[in-house]
């Protein structure tokens, strides 16, 4: 079975947005086109979202990589081992109707984090305890950020930038040898995976010219405001 044209289209456009988002506000990516992506193409997601997605952090860690800080990627990433298996089960055993479902409450969840100021401690037990969240909603939703960024609030902006980033080099490599393994990587995801790839290259180079030139605050809301539309809907079929 071929991807439709409009599909491969649209998700070309969500990886250029969703770049420019994140690479403007620090977020965006899977909340807003993870559940679109979903509604067009429920067998696209997570692969292509995730392989579509690998640049960012890439390009993100060259700006800033001497603001790294490797104490949190270790303990983040030793969470992403073990969550990762559960994230290939739950790919691997829900229903679409089901999954579609948990990316929408997974979406909701991470939008309602983003908007509540919580303060948690950085240390290895909740470093720990993020990469075990992360781990599992990124593998199986392809959306991972949140946690690991709310241990990390308190911290430099730089730093935070930095160490994410590599966070999620880490987490998309070990996410996608998992679903690799777990047999649930198709070859309809990984090209338009591969295809999403230059466009978020660009939006990346694009965001880079923007950064300062926004209202952040509202930009940031916008965001938010048109991932949970888009996760309602995404629930709404699923659940119909």
């Amino acid at each position: 079975m071929t991807v439709a044209g409009w599909v491969i289209g649209l998700a070309i456009v969500l990886a250029f947005s969703g770049a420019v988002v994140q690479g403007v506000i620090g977020f965006g990516m899977g909340v807003l086109a993870i559940p679109i992506l979903s509604l067009a193409d429920p067998g696209l997601v997570p692969v292509a979202g995730i392989l579509g997605s690998v640049a960012m952090p890439v390009m993100a860690l060259i700006d800033e990589r001497r603001y790294l800080d490797w104490r949190v990627v270790a303990w983040v990433v030793l969470g992403f081992l073990p969550a990762t298996a559960l994230g290939v089960w739950i790919v691997k055993v829900l229903p679409t109707q089901t999954l579609q479902a948990a990316i929408a409450g997974v979406v909701l969840v991470m939008v309602a984090l983003s908007l509540v100021r919580v303060s948690v401690p950085n240390n290895a037990r909740t470093l720990f305890v993020s990469g075990l969240i992360s781990g599992t909603s990124g593998t199986a939703a392809g959306i991972g950020g949140p946690p690991v960024a709310i241990v990390l609030a308190n911290e430099p902006p730089p730093m935070v930038r930095a160490t994410l980033a590599t966070t999620f080099i880490f987490g998309t490599g070990i996410s996608l040898t998992g679903l690799a393994l777990g047999g649930v990587m198709t070859t309809n995801a990984i090209g338009v995976g591969l295809l999403m790839i230059p466009a978020t290259i660009l939006g990346m180079l694009v965001a880079r010219q923007l950064r300062g030139r926004l209202n952040q605050q509202g930009f940031r809301l916008g965001v938010l405001v048109l991932s949970s539309v888009a996760a309602v809907t995404l629930l709404g079929q699923a659940l119909l």
